[in-house]
């Protein structure tokens, strides 16, 4: 059963008889996005990918500096909604554990948010 936030889960060992307990008061706190954020950030990497195929048609046809805008533009925001859904990743692996090589980038960014911070304070306490 589980009380407040932790949820404990008893395993038995039918070979020793001991009881182990896992659960998420023992393991690091579970980063976890909300569904409608992921879907913000698919659904505007994808506009912001249509928008790069539509420059990159556009210049083809006539090259004008709103078209190279569009292709600019569309190349950036995708390229950062693609990190940010990276580190979403990233940060969920992290705190799992389940982490199979490090990135500095996202590295250095989790170093200063607020994030660590915070999950660096709970680990302290529960100590």
């Amino acid at each position: 059963m589980g009380t407040g936030k932790h949820q404990f889960n008893q395993v038995n060992d039918t070979r020793s008889g001991e009881v182990a307990v896992s659960g998420a008061a023992l393991q690091q706190p579970v980063f976890k996005i909300s569904f409608r954020n992921k879907a913000l950030a698919f659904i505007g990497t994808t506009v912001a990918l249509s928008w790069f195929f539509e420059g990159w048609r556009e210049i083809n046809s006539n090259l004008t500096p709103a078209h190279v805008f569009v292709i600019v533009a569309g190349t950036a925001l995708t390229l950062a909604l693609l990190a940010v859904q990276g580190y979403w990743i990233y940060i969920e692996e992290k705190l799992r554990g389940t982490l199979k090589k490090r990135i500095g980038f996202y590295e250095n960014i989790y170093a200063r948010s607020e994030l660590s911070k915070r999950i660096s304070g709970q680990s302290g306490e529960e100590s």
